[in-house]
């Protein structure tokens, strides 16, 4: 395929591309989407000239910006094609939108033994909340698991709609597959039994034409950020008759109609369920994103991408150790890999090195990815603007680390001056891709087998960690740390070369963070990873108090 002719234009609305520091490969973008130069003006543009708060003063700037944000709650109505404005509540994103009718709709009408209705592919956002009021009345979470091919099983659906089933809350398309849900059959299904329903639609929004009335949902939610807009504005649709019964989750603000020392009336949907001042500022670049997504041909950008996302998926298949999860059929805009015989996270750190930004992990589809028997995947999600020159680099990139990690398996490097000398390069470096080449040659130099099964496990790392510890009174500590990640096996030689031979007073002594800053490892770390290695620690110094 070439890439369209009209992508070059569509970049240039987008100034992270024109960045003068590394230019990133960006193909995360079912985390968040990148921002155009008008979104960002919009949101300065309100500080700089139109700061005033909303529905409270009476003078022309509050006015002014009321006036402002109730012609964006106007934009979203008209984008999803709701009836009115009144059918649209801000929040802060699709998570506290369904928490609040999750809180405020739901959990009044249910009792034990009653059931809710769920997806196996849902983000945590649609199944934490659902478990939590579960937790709270004594009902049941049903969930419906994909079928074989990882699509939405339809029939296992119709089969557990009973007279027991309250309330249903599906995601439009997956975040962790790209799947999308034949969610208009699963509506009439609902309706027939009178059964609400909710849609997730975070990853939709974007890739989609979204039609509430057609649709006919109960409640429909999305986040402005994955679709062009700015962090924390999410959008609560509605229909008037399940807003009017849903209690406001939150109160304070200008949600009340009256109050007094004794009790407080709330005013009507949608006001009654935006407690607290709103993200203006967040909103007016939510309006501008809207503005630019409907001045633009949207129809084009839909069928680019479905082409650029079969061409990675064409692509990545012609590599015998992945696995593409991810087929062609109703996907929009996610290829998600397994990678047979590498750890993920090591990929991961190579192409970031590379600047080349993905996502690993689970993708805060936890339950779905235990179903599958497998630890994560390896994500790869496009929008509109991302160029067939890049699928190119970043297949190749993930080339190179398959071929570099395949035909890496000299001999252990066990001499202790190598180490040393590797250790002191580490310390020196200051670039990620170095860092990471001296890491994994630092994993080939253990000099020790770990057996697994004696060892224990810490369960709190992303990667599957292995620590084994013994110390006695003439040699002191024997350090191994083992990892299916190469990365983190590297960590663990650091960690474990430089606390070799100590007693296990001066073990539980050791100042661990120095060395981490030493070696610059918080900085080079991901959070996640940080956490983890913290878990590691908290482990080591655990064992060694069994020596005291």
């Amino acid at each position: 395929m070439n890439t369209h002719p009209m992508v070059n234009t569509w970049r240039q609305s987008f100034p992270f591309f024109s960045q003068s520091q590394m230019p990133y490969l960006y193909f995360d973008n079912a985390a968040t989407s990148q921002k155009p130069q008008v979104v960002i003006d919009a949101i300065s543009d309100f500080y700089r000239y139109s700061n005033g708060n909303v529905h409270r003063s009476m003078n022309r700037l509050a006015q002014q910006a009321t006036h402002a944000f109730e012609a964006v709650r106007g934009q979203v109505a008209a984008f999803i094609n709701a009836p009115d404005a009144k059918h649209i509540v801000f929040t802060k994103g699709t998570t506290e939108s369904i928490n609040m009718v999750a809180q405020g709709f739901v959990l009044p009408q249910l009792q034990a033994g009653d059931e809710i209705l769920v997806s196996g592919q849902e983000h945590h956002a649609n199944l934490l909340p659902w478990i939590r009021i579960t937790q709270q009345t004594g009902a049941r979470l049903v969930v419906v698991p994909p079928t074989e091919d990882l699509c939405f099983d339809l029939e296992a659906f119709k089969s557990k709609l009973h007279s027991k089933t309250r309330f249903i809350a599906l995601t439009h398309i997956s975040n962790a597959l790209g799947i999308e849900t034949p969610i208009k059959d699963c509506i009439k299904m609902a309706k027939r039994l009178h059964i609400p329903i909710l849609v997730d639609g975070a990853q939709a929004a974007l890739h989609r034409q979204l039609d509430v009335c057609a649709l006919d949902c109960d409640f429909y939610v999305f986040s402005a950020h994955k679709c062009l807009g700015p962090t924390g504005v999410g959008v609560l649709y509605g229909k008037a008759e399940r807003l009017e019964q849903t209690s406001p989750w939150l109160v304070g603000g200008e949600m009340v109609a009256h109050a007094s020392y004794d009790t407080f009336t709330a005013r009507e949907a949608p006001q009654k369920l935006e407690a607290g001042t709103p993200n203006i500022a967040g909103v007016m670049g939510f309006g501008a994103a809207l503005r630019y997504l409907e001045s633009a041909s949207r129809t084009q950008m839909w069928a680019y991408e479905a082409e650029l996302t079969h061409y990675l998926k064409q692509s990545l298949s012609s590599y015998p150790h992945i696995k593409v999860l991810t087929h062609q059929q109703h996907n929009h805009g996610i290829v998600s890999v397994q990678l047979l015989k590498h750890h993920l996270s090591d990929a991961a750190e190579y192409l970031s090195a590379k600047g080349i930004v993905v996502r690993t992990g689970h993708h805060c589809a936890q339950p779905l990815m235990k179903y599958l028997g497998i630890d994560g995947t390896l994500r790869f999600s496009l929008a509109f603007y991302n160029q067939k020159e890049e699928v190119d680099r970043v297949v190749e990139s993930l080339g190179d680390f398959l071929n570099a990690s395949t035909h890496s398996h000299a001999a252990p490097l066990q001499a202790t001056p190598v180490v040393a000398e590797l250790l002191k390069s580490l310390a020196s470096s200051r670039y990620r891709e170095q860092q990471l080449s001296i890491l994994n040659r630092l994993a080939k130099s253990m000099d020790s087998v770990l057996q697994r099964e004696t060892a224990i496990k810490v369960e709190e790392c992303e990667s599957q960690v292995w620590v084994q510890l013994v110390i006695d009174q003439e040699h002191g500590t024997d350090l191994i740390i083992d990892s299916e990640a190469r990365v983190i096996k590297g960590i663990g030689k650091v960690l474990s070369h430089h606390v070799q031979g100590l007693s296990a007073t001066a073990l539980l002594e050791y100042d661990f963070e120095a060395l981490l800053n030493h070696y610059h490892l918080q900085r080079y770390l991901t959070p996640s990873r940080v956490n983890g290695l913290l878990a590691v620690i908290r482990t080591i110094q655990q064992q060694t108090r069994r020596y005291l």
